[in-house]
């Protein structure tokens, strides 16, 4: 499997784009931190006050830890909070 860490650019800003807007279902970065076990970082990313992407930080906190957290894990996890267009 190919790990997260091969993400274009382009489609890492799609996807924190989908998930750094707040979503009326509360499915955002959050959400999305916590299907991933990663829970602990909310706290932390939320009270970063730079205006970097709460999502990006999320993907870097990940890699940096597992460098090869393989791509279908995370579309595993998009559709579990149920946010198809992230998946597509």
């Amino acid at each position: 499997d190919l790990p997260i860490s091969i993400f274009s650019l382009k489609t890492r800003q799609l996807l924190c784009r989908l998930f750094d807007e707040q979503d009326k279902m509360g499915r955002d970065w959050c959400l999305l931190a916590i299907a991933l076990q990663q829970q602990h970082l909310i706290p932390q990313l939320d009270q970063d006050d730079t205006f970097q992407s709460k999502t990006d930080q999320l993907f870097e906190e990940l890699t940096r830890k597992n460098s090869s957290l393989p791509i279908r894990y995370l579309l595993q996890k998009f559709l579990d909070i149920d946010r198809r267009d992230a998946f597509e």
